[in-house]
């Protein structure tokens, strides 16, 4: 097969991944849907783990790390997406503009132990972790560069899994 033949059938072959991804994000909206009325958090690590196992064992070797790649990015997109649909709903909740501030700080407490779903949301913002402590209970976190909308995404998980309120000054 010639380079011209091969570029076809990878553009007919991204065609057929825009349309499975059309349809994932369209479901991964139905479930957002679902968790904004049951108030379940969007992030679920093992659920992500036994996706990512469960296929990335049926992948010949020499392609393992490339489908976990690359469906971790899927998910990634999903979550951030999900997270803005939620973010979208949500009515008389914390809620803000960072009125073009670079600096944002977030203080909660958790009830799982150590946030790693909040740390693994927060480097999916892609903001600048400035500053981050835990006294007691309490976790403070200073962010810097985070997009509006990001910061209403990580607010939405962040509230969803602390175990009181969310302070952001």
């Amino acid at each position: 097969m010639n380079l011209d033949n091969i570029r076809k059938e990878i553009d007919e072959t991204d065609k057929e991944m825009f349309k499975l991804f059309e349809r994932r994000m369209k479901l991964a909206g139905e479930v957002a849907a679902s968790k904004l009325e049951t108030g379940d958090c969007i992030y679920k690590p093992d659920r992500e783990k036994a996706v990512i196992e469960r296929f990335k064992s049926g992948a010949p070797d020499n392609m393992k790390w490339y489908y976990e790649a690359f469906i971790r990015k899927v998910m990634l997109i999903s979550r951030e997406y999900q997270y803005s649909i939620i973010s979208e709903s949500a009515e008389n909740s914390i809620y803000g503009e960072t009125n073009g501030s670079s600096e944002i700080t977030l203080s909660f407490s958790y009830k799982y132990g150590w946030p790693d779903n909040i740390v693994v949301a927060i480097g999916d913002t892609g903001a600048a972790v400035t500053d981050f402590k835990k006294d007691g209970d309490i976790y403070t976190i200073t962010l810097h560069n985070i997009e509006s909308q990001k910061l209403k995404a990580l607010l939405t998980l962040i509230e969803c899994e602390s175990d009181g309120s969310v302070y952001v000054s």
